[in-house]
């Protein structure tokens, strides 16, 4: 199975029997649209028991990173939301964890795991700006080649 149908397929998500951990974070509505860090403990939360100990987390109720303080890159929903979850499969390439269901939390003050790297990226599609562009030069071409033909006659 490819990683974006473990991602956007629920039934595959239902099937899905490899370690998940979660992790909360909270953002300031503000940072809606921003690329941001997470700074991911070495130790996280069984998703699949909530932390309270199953087979997939050998009872421990905790997923272990082998390297814990790894930085995360992602960017943020453009739309602010009060929650949202993020399904993260194989998170790092190197670690045994199969999946980060991370939930995203709106709050006043960020969590301190979190560091805004850039601004919101703007919400303007560049399909767009280039379909604007494109319809200005029709429109300049148009304008020329009918000055002339009135002029012409």
């Amino acid at each position: 199975m490819n990683r974006l149908a473990q991602v956007t397929d629920p039934e595959a998500l239902a099937r899905f029997d490899g370690s998940c951990a979660k992790l909360r974070i909270e953002v300031p509505p503000a940072w809606a649209g921003a690329d941001i860090e997470v700074n991911v403990p070495g130790k996280l939360a069984c998703w699949h028991c909530d932390a309270g100990g199953c087979d997939r987390c050998g009872r421990s109720g905790a997923i272990r990173l082998s390297t814990p303080g790894r930085t995360l890159p992602l960017r943020l929903p453009r739309e602010p939301r009060d929650a949202a979850v993020i399904r993260l499969p194989h998170p790092f390439a190197d670690e045994a964890l199969g999946m980060l269901m991370l939930e995203i939390v709106a709050a006043g003050s960020p969590s301190p795991s979190c560091r805004r790297v850039s601004t919101a990226v703007s919400a303007e599609r560049p399909g767009y700006r280039m379909a604007s562009v494109l319809f200005v030069v029709l429109l300049i071409t148009a304008a020329i080649i009918f000055g002339r033909s009135c002029f012409d006659t």
